[in-house]
């Protein structure tokens, strides 16, 4: 005889089917791994020219052209971008946009994008890149793309530089 008495009307819920808690987890692993294919490849960027804008004793101008392009097989739809030019490694400068660009599947188009640079971060990279014998400029950072599920960073990390810059 039990001592607890149950309330009219309330009885022990039924468990669930045998299995069902494996059948969730595989739709929850299922959906996880579908979002995650989501995500747009890096586009590519390669440096295709370089040239001093604008200097003065503290901080320097340098205007890039960067050919950026779109290696996935639908529409890349760039809404800005936070980048930094390197030497030898190096951080030197720093850009930064929300301007907006749009890549058709398997396209390219030619950015330019204006660096700034402090005299301090210049020379050290300089300094370095003589000490190293690396002079090529390279360029790193994130792509923010639009996407049918928001706004995601996309990070470029392989970046090319053109021979002509080596």
């Amino acid at each position: 005889m039990s001592c607890a008495r149950r309330a009219p009307g309330l009885e022990t819920p039924a468990a669930p089917p045998r299995g069902f808690f494996r059948v969730c987890a595989a739709f929850v692993l299922i959906l996880v791994a579908g979002c995650a294919t989501l995500r747009p490849d890096p586009p590519t960027v390669a440096l295709a020219g370089l040239s001093l804008e604008n200097a003065t004793a503290f901080e320097q101008t340098v205007a890039a052209k960067l050919r950026v392009g779109n290696p996935n097989a639908v529409p890349l739809a760039i809404a800005g971008y936070r980048l930094e030019l390197r030497l030898a490694g190096r951080s030197f400068a720093a850009a930064t946009t929300d301007e907006a660009l749009s890549l058709p599947a398997g396209g390219e188009a030619l950015v330019d994008v204006r660096f700034v640079a402090s005299t301090v971060s210049l020379l050290a990279a300089l300094a370095r890149a003589v000490q190293d014998g690396d002079a090529a400029p390279t360029v790193l950072g994130v792509v923010f793309a639009d996407t049918a599920f928001g706004r995601v960073s996309v990070p470029i990390d392989e970046v090319g530089v053109l021979d002509a810059l080596k």
